[in-house]
């Protein structure tokens, strides 16, 4: 693994990275945990590849497609 790949980010560098808005991150982990994430202390970090792969299962062909790419 690279470094770049093991980069930590906050919740607000993946809300971004992913187009969502503020609080989803937080909103996420108490619903259904689909990104797993590090606690240090009170700080709260995704791993930069556990969110490539959250983006890379969530993959579709069309709006109505059930099933992942």
């Amino acid at each position: 693994m690279t470094e770049t790949t093991d980069r930590l980010l906050t919740s607000e560098e993946v809300e971004k990275r992913l187009g969502v808005g503020p609080g989803w991150c937080g909103k996420d982990r108490v619903s259904t945990a689909r990104i797993p994430h590090v606690k240090i202390g009170k700080c709260v970090r995704y791993k930069l590849s556990s969110v490539q792969q959250f983006i890379d299962a969530s993959m579709r062909r069309s709006t109505c497609d059930t099933t992942r790419v």
